[in-house]
């Protein structure tokens, strides 16, 4: 029963980390924007110019020694594997899978910018209920719960989603990207309904799936 429990955990986490990676990569296809923290990512990869997956790695490891000194807990380096593994999961979807993508109407731009901010989400809340090593912006949204005593993930998330875009615009304009780069109506979508759907879907998942 404990090897059942384990093999579905980690089943959970590896479907989270590919969903999660595949939601980004459509909704850049989009142009429409991307999440708010993906944004960050694209920025900081045309700055130093370097691939999309491994800008995110940058950025997630700097996080990663946020939580670690706010917490004083090195068990949080374990957040190294889906940073990794989803850094290279980005870059595999964009030079591989999606590298001859095209889209060729309007109507599919929007259709495929909605389903990538719904199955971000998704494979987010995979990645939480599996139990295993979450990734860090979740540990980064529960240890600014504890720095502003809130109980509410999705507000505190969205309050997290707005910072991101700010310091997004700040790397664009520094990488001299012209317009808003990667910001749009899709990193809007995502601010405002990534964290309540994570909520949503954690829920739903968590009355199916029990891994205590």
């Amino acid at each position: 029963m404990l090897k059942e429990n384990l093999f579905i955990k980690i089943l959970f986490y590896f479907i989270g980390l590919l969903l999660t990676s595949f939601g980004v990569v459509l909704m850049l296809q989009t142009n429409k924007g991307v999440g708010s923290w993906d944004s960050v990512n694209y920025s900081l990869s045309v700055l130093i110019n370097t691939k999309l997956g491994y800008a995110s790695m940058i950025v997630n490891i700097l996080i990663v020694l946020f939580v670690v000194i706010y917490r004083k807990n090195l068990k949080f380096i374990q957040s190294f594997i889906p940073i990794i593994l989803s850094g290279f999961l980005v870059n595999l979807w964009i030079d591989y899978v999606f590298v001859n993508f095209t889209i060729s109407t309007t109507f599919l731009t929007y259709l495929y910018l909605i389903l990538g901010a719904l199955v971000l989400p998704v494979g987010l809340s995979f990645i939480i209920v599996s139990t295993l090593p979450k990734m860090i912006f979740d540990e980064l949204t529960f240890a600014w719960m504890d720095i502003f005593k809130s109980k509410s993930f999705p507000l505190v998330r969205i309050g997290i989603e707005i910072f991101a875009v700010l310091l997004g615009l700040l790397l664009g304009y520094f990488a001299k990207i012209e317009g808003l780069g990667q910001i749009g109506i899709g990193t809007l979508i995502v601010v405002f309904t990534i964290g309540p759907l994570i909520g949503i879907f954690t829920n739903i998942l968590n009355k199916v799936f029990k891994f205590n």
